[in-house]
Parts: C-alpha cells; structure tokens; sequence
C-alpha cells in the first residue's frame, strides 16, 4: 500500500518532526494498523508529550 511505503520511507523525518515538538513515543494508529486502509486513508499518530508541553499550545511552555 502506498501509505505504508510513505511511512516507512518518511518515518525518520516524521521522528524528527514529532521530536522538535515535544512528541515521543510516536504511534500509528486507526485504519493502518486495523488493516482496512485504503486510497482515501490518512495515518493517525499518537504520541506522548514532554513534559511542560500542552496539547492544545504547541509551543514550549514554562514548567
């Protein structure tokens, strides 16, 4: 599938990315790891937040 292909070959950007946010731990989740993906799909991600980071504020807040 073409999502996966992109996710593997982009995944150290994505890391990377996630990292400069406060996001670790990055997961994929919904219709790719279901199995049911198909050319309309978009890949969701789950993450854990540093700590001093808000979900809602992605800027770095004071701790």
């Amino acid at each position: 599938m073409m999502l996966e292909r992109l996710l593997k070959e982009k995944q150290e950007e994505i890391l990377r990315i996630c990292a400069g946010h406060g996001a670790r731990n990055v997961r994929v989740s919904g219709p790719l790891t279901r199995g049911d993906a198909d050319a309309q799909s978009d890949a969701d991600f789950i993450v854990e937040l540093d700590p001093g980071r808000d979900s809602f504020c992605p800027r770095r807040t004071p701790v």
